[in-house]
């Protein structure tokens, strides 16, 4: 199954391509530059990872009135998600790592 992805090169360039292997990212699709040109009007940033610190981004990016992209592989969070109990974080005694993590998704989508 060929994968379809997003990424940003070292160069900064962001690209759409097909056929995503390890060390080879493929070539970039038929008309991936009329997709590059549509997210560069509505993005001027791209965070990589959802976890705490990209969402955190996200929210100051959203309130300071940049709409930021998040590209995540995965589920909002990030290692959030492996930790049981997390114990005096500002605003809570005591919360699963998981429910921090969505918490934090949902303010972000919100915003």
């Amino acid at each position: 199954m060929t994968k379809k992805t997003i990424c940003v090169d070292f160069d900064g360039v962001l690209n759409e391509y097909n056929g995503y292997e390890e060390g080879n990212l493929g070539e970039p699709l038929s008309g991936s530059q009329d997709f590059i040109k549509e997210l560069r009007k509505k993005y001027k940033v791209v965070i990589l990872g959802a976890g705490i610190s990209g969402m955190t981004a996200a929210i100051y990016l959203t309130r300071g009135g940049i709409n930021p992209l998040i590209i995540e592989s995965s589920v909002p969070g990030g290692v959030l998600n492996n930790i049981p109990s997390i114990e005096n974080y500002p605003g809570y005694e005591n919360i699963s790592g998981p429910d921090l993590a969505m918490n934090i998704y949902k303010q972000v989508k919100d915003l």
